[in-house]
């Protein structure tokens, strides 16, 4: 501030040199441009002019001298102006951050602290010209609140890296009690920076909208990746523009994010809203920071350096604020190799579309309040190691006691709805018959049918649909260069024993046959004896002829015997007598049958051949 009229009169003085140093000649007298120098001086005097209230109509003067000045220049030697501002501004603040993390580094050093709050000085007094140029109108705004020469600067000058760096400059200002004006300072540039420099000059390139519109994006993601998830200045941006009278309401950012882009790129402007609805702001009360002549402690501090993991979290988190836990996006980042972008992308997929396939099957298994088993937050937690490590294990267990839980629920209605529980009940129960109905008792058989279990049913199509998906995918799958088809024995041609064998149970299945056993004649031992029903060995057929040929052959004529006896039995023959009954029970004897019969006929013939004697020579 100004005090007295010595230092009112003098700082006109300067306010007089600096205009006649931008308007100066060369020797020849032609006029020369204004250096980057003269302008930043000449905007840091006029910032003084309208801190003085009263210097106001002088004020208003020399900023419509200034204008003239800036409206003079020509678009290219103004934006080649603008840059080297900008880039003496960029140089200070890489220091200052420079500074601060040295400072972090090593937090007991006091030059590094005291460097830290030179430099932030110099920013911040870089920041009052700055105003100047880009700003919105200082002093009396009832008119018109940004002119058209600081439309044009903003709009030739504008870059990302002045957004970033004001950012940061504003969280760290929060820190500090008394830089409260510093704060509307940095929010009066940003907020005309961001509407007069990105937002309206997109307006009418409609062709290149997709573009645009990811440069707003981009920028946002930079300015919380840089600045973490306790970044407010963006929060506190939204408030400043609803707050000001001097900001109309369609120059609000979020208002100009709907009107200018159109609804072909919805999708991109409800993520905008996203993270800007999700962005925090600062509390009533900034935190204190110690005067530089507080006593140091001789106790060493303890420092948490942020980890890469830690920022890739906090990135992600600007954008979906308090709906999943670190320890869910944690497990998130894992799923998309640590790529903060593409886990973003899958977790707003995952609200709008949670079936999806493309989504990582682990993250519709987790908590989505998973918070980080990490021991990063020791302040919050009260300096307590391992309290996060057993909430995180608290709600991992009863996360899946739930999915356990869930699992038999859905075993006990799968079980209902295929009947399982009264599979072997066979008993007809006549309990209630009757009951429920009209005189004769028949008005209550439909009573059953309203007490299906619908979940029950739900979930027995749900578990059939896969069941069947599964069979299919076999059937499709198996392997059929085994199979034969069922006309490859029309040739006439015998097939190789070992190949018939192993191709056994694939042709069964084609034929279409119930699998029964042909009757390949006897079985036989060792010997080529032939082996009865009663597994032992049969005896050896007798010969009819004395002294007629060998075992084997009577043997073998014996078996060919009883099989064509057993062909002209099962023929069906009906030419033959019905009253030959002895025959044709002799023929469906079997061998061990024929072989007692003749034995037992022959004992019992010897046996009685004296009384029949006896009774012939009686008559």
């Amino acid at each position: 501030m100004v005090q007295g009229s010595s230092d009112v009169s003098s700082l006109i003085d300067e306010v007089s040199s600096a205009f006649d140093a931008l308007l100066s000649r060369n020797e020849a007298g032609a006029k020369l441009g204004p250096s980057p120098l003269n302008i930043y001086k000449a905007a840091n005097l006029l910032y003084q002019l309208h801190q003085e209230p009263k210097l106001d109509q002088i004020s208003q003067q020399t900023q419509q001298a200034f204008d003239m000045i800036i409206a003079s220049m020509s678009d290219e030697y103004l934006s080649s102006l603008l840059q080297d501002i900008l880039e003496a501004f960029t140089s200070l603040v890489q220091k200052a951050q420079k500074s601060l993390l040295d400072l972090t580094l090593q937090p007991n050093k006091r030059s590094l602290k005291d460097d830290l709050e030179k430099d932030l000085s110099k920013c911040f007094a870089a920041l009052k010209p700055l105003q100047i140029v880009f700003g919105y109108k200082l002093g009396n705004t009832s008119k018109e609140n940004m002119s058209e020469t600081k439309k044009r600067c903003c709009r030739i000058g504008y870059q990302d890296i002045l957004c970033v760096h004001l950012a940061f400059l504003y969280d760290t200002a929060c820190q500090i009690e008394s830089a409260t004006k510093i704060q509307n300072v940095i929010l009066n540039i940003f907020s005309a920076t961001l509407t007069h420099g990105l937002l309206l000059p997109m307006q009418s390139d409609i062709e290149n909208e997709d573009d645009n519109i990811q440069k707003v994006m981009d920028l946002i993601q930079q300015i919380s990746s840089e600045q973490g998830q306790s970044s407010t200045c963006l929060g506190d941006l939204l408030l400043y523009q609803k707050q000001q009278t001097f900001i109309p309401q369609h120059e609000y950012f979020e208002t100009m994010i709907e009107t200018i882009f159109t609804s072909q790129v919805h999708a991109q402007k409800d993520y905008i809203n996203l993270m800007l609805s999700s962005c925090p702001t600062s509390s009533v009360k900034p935190v204190e920071v110690k005067k530089p002549d507080s006593k140091v402690s001789s106790k060493p501090i303890k420092t948490k350096k942020i980890s890469a993991m830690t920022r890739l979290v906090q990135q992600v988190q600007s954008v979906f604020g308090d709906i999943y836990g670190e320890g869910y996006i944690e497990a998130a980042l894992a799923c998309y190799n640590l790529d903060p972008e593409e886990t973003t992308a899958a977790l707003l997929e995952l609200q709008t579309s949670p079936h999806n396939s493309n989504i990582h099957p682990r993250l519709k298994k987790l908590d989505p309040k998973l918070p980080s088993s990490r021991k990063d937050r020791l302040e919050e937690l009260m300096n307590d190691d391992n309290q996060e490590k057993k909430v995180a294990s608290k709600i991992q267990k009863a996360y899946l006691h739930q999915i356990e839980k869930d699992q038999e629920q859905e075993a006990y209605l799968l079980e209902s709805a295929m009947g399982g529980l009264a599979e072997y009940n066979d008993d007809y129960d006549d309990q209630y018959d009757g009951v429920g109905g009209g005189e004769d008792g028949v008005g209550g058989l439909d009573g059953g049918l309203y007490d299906v279990d619908l979940e029950a049913i739900k979930t027995y199509n749900r578990i059939t649909k896969g069941m069947e998906e599964e069979r299919l995918f076999w059937e499709e799958n198996r392997n059929t260069n085994r199979r034969q088809s069922r006309n490859n024995n029309s040739s006439g041609k015998k097939k190789n024993k070992n190949e018939h064998e192993s191709n056994g149970n694939d042709d069964e299945e084609e034929d279409g046959t119930s699998g029964e056993k042909k009757y390949r004649g006897p079985d036989k031992g060792k010997g080529g004896r032939t082996i009865g029903p009663d597994g032992r060995y049969l005896p050896f057929p007798k010969s009819k002829k004395k002294g007629g040929g060998n075992k084997n052959q009577g043997q073998a004529n014996v078996q060919q015997s009883s099989k064509n006896d057993a062909d002209n039995n099962n023929s069906g023959n009906s030419q033959k007598k019905k009253g030959n009954d002895k025959k044709d029970a002799s023929k469906e004897m079997s061998k061990i049958q024929k072989r007692r019969k003749n034995d037992n006929k022959a004992k019992i013939g010897n046996h009685h051949r004296k009384e029949r004697a006896l009774k012939k020579t009686a008559m």
